[in-house]
């Protein structure tokens, strides 16, 4: 069998979905399988950015400048590695976000705390997750390190569903539930339908220009680097399961956002040269989607200023105190 992949772009000020994309090859039928609203698949290190980095950034757990610790854990018997089984003095939030590594992702999920992340991946950014579900004599749940902090869920998510929550940074916070119709009309011209997109704030304004921040880093220097388009901000995460089974790359401008997703239909291992092939297909599709606009930077919001931050406590730097100059959120310094 073939490979699969799906693909969404929407516009993230209104929520429309502007092309979507649920296979490869030509449609086989009417109504057939969509993989980008239907398919529920492990998001792998793209969880991070939504479940780890923007809540803490949300909630003053950690800022711009907070330092991450990358040596080896033991929670309970379990202990997690990095991709690249190495572990390291801590490192800078940009560095752990650029490069995608684990342990710092955990602890400062630790620090957050589980049911704050799952409070907001649930209730804020409407990702149905397990709270806990009997399977035989076990009980699963995605209320823990594992699922939250490396996206390995009982049930997984669907490519919109990434979309959608990654919009919010591009949207100043705003998650707004995508959609396809604006207004159905019959043939006398008489209303059916009247879309209202549902919308709730997932993160304030400042977290999601300070998450920007972490998620261009991702594209510039990191496991994405020199994906970004001329000009437009390009910010994104690129994604892979322990087993190389999904390949994700979810990633945004100020114009459009995108998701994409690369597997087989039956799980089985995708042998890839270097290249992440998700994200080799955001990059064409966004080129091309993008070529004719002008140049666009997300906008500052006033209370984020360029400040020296202490790399241990997130407040000020005082002399004495390791510290970087960096974006903050001066509401909660």
């Amino acid at each position: 069998s073939t490979p699969q992949s799906a693909m969404i772009i929407t516009d993230p000020s209104t929520g429309q979905i502007k092309g979507m994309v649920g296979g490869t090859g030509v449609k086989k039928g009417a109504r057939v399988l969509n993989r980008a609203t239907q398919t529920y698949r492990q998001p792998g290190s793209t969880i991070k950015p939504i479940s780890v980095y923007g809540p803490a950034v949300d909630t003053g757990v950690i800022t711009l400048g907070s330092s991450v610790e990358n040596s080896p854990l033991d929670i309970n018997g379990w202990k997690p590695n990095n991709a690249n089984k190495k572990f390291s003095a801590p490192v800078n939030v940009r560095t752990a976000v650029a490069y995608s590594y684990n342990l710092p992702a955990i602890r400062v999920l630790e620090e957050l705390t589980v049911d704050k992340s799952f409070d907001y991946m649930t209730n804020k950014l409407h990702f149905n997750l397990v709270e806990s579900k009997k399977d035989g004599d076990t009980t699963l749940t995605d209320k823990g390190y594992a699922p939250l902090a490396l996206g390995g869920l009982t049930e997984g998510v669907t490519v919109m569903q990434m979309n959608a929550a990654y919009s919010t940074f591009a949207n100043g916070g705003e998650y707004i539930k995508p959609y396809c119709y604006t207004t159905v009309y019959d043939s006398n011209g008489k209303v059916l339908l009247d879309k209202t997109p549902d919308r709730n704030e997932a993160f304030s304004e400042e977290t999601a220009f300070l998450v920007t921040q972490l998620l261009k880093g991702v594209v510039q220097s990191g496991t994405a680097a020199g994906s970004g388009l001329r000009g437009i901000d390009t910010c994104g995460k690129t994604g892979s399961t322990d087993d190389n089974m999904d390949r994700w790359f979810v990633g945004y401008t100020p114009y459009y956002s995108g998701a994409v997703w690369v597997g087989y239909d039956e799980q089985k291992v995708i042998s890839y040269g270097g290249n992440n092939p998700a994200l080799t297909i955001w990059n064409a599709v966004m080129k091309k989607v993008h070529e004719d606009l002008p140049a666009k930077t997300f906008e500052q919001p006033n209370s984020v200023k360029k400040v020296y931050i202490c790399s241990n406590t997130g407040q000020y730097a005082t002399s004495g105190c390791p510290g970087v100059t960096d974006f903050a959120n001066t509401k909660l310094m």
